[in-house]
């Protein structure tokens, strides 16, 4: 050790330990404790201020985790409604145009009957594309089904069918949409568009049908939906037209008794919703939009966890990060507290040694 002073540090040996109940004795506690006390607090300081930092660390890194599990939650989301509303876009202008031609069609029986119509002649001019509309007829005024544009077509009787009695009591020029049902004379699962026809009286003259192909709605999104996702179009009447997943399509669902069911029919509502166990089990997260003019809903939604993907990627390494840096904090602390401990047992012996020798040197001197 340095000198301090004209005495060396082997003259104190002798000195290290006062007397007891002595004068020098008292001082030298006294001073020690306070100075040593003084050394602890400081060291103690050091202590606090890493695990504050532990604490800040783990709190700054959830504090990310949680902004960054929102905003991937919130892009799936906003994906989910742009494609939901080109799939309501597309559905309005599909059955719009199946309207106009069953007001063109009712026209056309109005003036020539259905001897007059030559719906073959129409498939054969390209008026009518078959993938959207694979059947289009006219049924009279008693249910039969006297014109179509099927090849070998025979009449058949529709006075059961809803698109047909919708119309009896009904005098206004409205049109129905039906559920999804198999064409008695397609043999072919189709939405029902139909128009009342009326002669000049207001009198039930027939109901002009177009068929409109649900499974055309589900062929153009398929390649843009990931495998756990789905895309269909609802009825407000609680039952699904069809809904297309990863297993296939279906149709004709009664979605009524869901919870979520009450919030998506509301009148001009679209939104974004978590469900669980519709289409398929676990949760999901869809968006929603009504079609307009049509008591549709047309649905898009996901798998929560595909969505939900990028995020745990994420938070793994945020997780990794925070990991390592408290154990790093750790060790940090543990040495900190170990030096602090052994810095004041050697500060307060150290304190004792030389208070001990000021305290017999003044003495002597007296």
């Amino acid at each position: 050790m340095r000198r301090r002073g004209r005495y060396r540090d082997k003259d104190m040996l002798h000195l290290r330990k006062p007397i007891a109940n002595s004068p020098e004795a008292g001082v030298t506690t006294h001073v020690t404790s306070e100075l040593s006390a003084r050394w602890r607090s400081r060291s103690n300081l050091r202590g606090v201020l890493l695990l504050l930092t532990f604490v800040v660390t783990w709190a700054i890194t959830l504090f990310f985790m949680h902004k960054e599990e929102r905003a991937t939650r919130e892009r799936a989301l906003a994906q989910l409604s742009s494609l939901c509303a080109s799939v309501a876009m597309h559905a309005e202008r599909v059955f719009g145009d199946a309207n106009q031609l069953a007001g063109f069609l009712s026209l056309a029986y109005q003036r020539s009957g259905a001897r007059g119509l030559e719906l073959m002649k129409w498939n054969r001019l390209g008026f009518m594309d078959r993938s959207f509309y694979p059947q289009v007829g006219v049924i009279d005024a008693k249910g039969m089904y006297v014109a179509s544009n099927l090849p070998d077509f025979r009449p058949v009787d529709l006075s059961d069918r809803p698109h047909f009695r919708y119309h009896i009591d009904s005098p206004g020029e409205r049109p129905y949409l039906s559920e999804t049902l198999i064409g008695r004379a397609s043999g072919r699962p189709s939405i029902q568009v139909s128009r009342r026809i009326s002669d000049d009286s207001g009198k039930l003259q027939g109901v002009a049908v177009v068929s409109v192909s649900p499974k055309y709605f589900v062929d153009k999104y398929a390649d843009l939906m990931s495998s756990s996702g789905f895309v269909g179009l609802l009825g407000t009447d609680g039952k699904s037209r069809i809904v297309n997943t990863d297993d296939g399509f279906r149709v004709g669902e009664r979605l009524s008794q869901l919870g979520w069911f009450e919030n998506v029919i509301r009148p001009g509502r679209h939104g974004t919703l978590q469900i669980s166990g519709w289409p398929k089990p676990g949760p999901q997260l869809m968006a929603f939009q009504k079609v307009e003019g049509w008591p549709l809903i047309a649905v898009v939604g996901i798998d929560e966890a595909e969505a939900m993907a990028p995020y745990q990627a994420l938070a793994r390494s945020y997780l990794a990060a925070g990991i390592l840096l408290s154990i790093i904090l750790g060790v940090a602390i543990f040495s900190q507290l170990r030096f602090t401990r052994r810095r004041s047992e050697e500060h307060t012996s150290e304190l004792q040694s030389r208070l001990h020798l000021v305290c017999r040197l003044l003495l002597e001197k007296k």
